[in-house]
């Protein structure tokens, strides 16, 4: 059996009607490799933004959406992480507005 994914520039996948993990976490993977040159804030912001998106998939039953918004928010966290910006407030007594925005405490 194979669907039409709700996921903009996916073809459709068999599988009794899902994505496989690996191919989910590919798709995430793939949206967000092009948002690597911008700033920290602005990846912590959207990995955010992504997860809270995850959130409201997995509350509606859209698991398969949930896991890759889930996906992509470790994707892009992951990215902030690795950006010069962060790694220059990684090192302690200079953290500054990245390093406190990665580790904050979601409420």
């Amino acid at each position: 059996m194979a669907i039409v994914s709700s996921i903009p520039g996916t073809t459709a996948v068999s599988n009794d009607g899902y994505m496989s993990i690996a191919t989910i976490k590919k798709l995430a993977k793939d949206k967000t490799s092009s948002l690597k040159n911008a700033s920290a804030l602005s990846l912590l912001a959207a990995a955010r933004k992504t997860a809270d998106i995850g959130v409201k998939k997995e509350d509606s039953g859209e698991l398969q959406d949930a896991y890759q918004q889930y996906c992509q928010a470790i994707n892009l966290y992951d990215a902030a992480l690795t950006t010069s910006e962060y790694k220059a407030e990684e090192a302690a007594g200079k953290h500054g507005a990245v390093y406190a925005s990665a580790h904050e405490t979601v409420k």
